[in-house]
């Protein structure tokens, strides 16, 4: 399957947690969409690293992702998730490129 199917179906995995949907079906106002929308649009740029770290090792190496490791940055974790472990450059440029 391509990695890009692969992450629209992670994607669509994640919807079951969307807080958007929760409080759209208890309700919500419609001038309040746009807080909930966020809500989903910040939860899917926490998750997505993690999601195309295991897209990439799944497709291109073992399928097995190292567990996130909360002492390293965004950008280490990615990198490590990866298995670019040994690259500080590699790491530094994910900082800017993420940042």
């Amino acid at each position: 399957v391509h990695p890009m199917t692969q992450l629209a179906t992670g994607m669509l995995a994640m919807q079951k947690d969307s807080a958007f949907t929760s409080q759209y079906n208890a309700g919500m106002k419609k001038n309040e969409y746009w807080e909930w929308a966020l809500e989903d649009a910040l939860d899917l740029v926490a998750r997505i690293p993690v999601v195309a770290a295991y897209i990439y090792r799944r497709t291109f190496k073992d399928g097995k992702v190292p567990a996130y490791n909360s002492r390293l940055d965004w950008a280490a974790n990615y990198a490590q998730m990866l298995g670019v472990n040994d690259s500080e450059e590699f790491k530094e440029c994910t900082r800017l490129y993420l940042m």
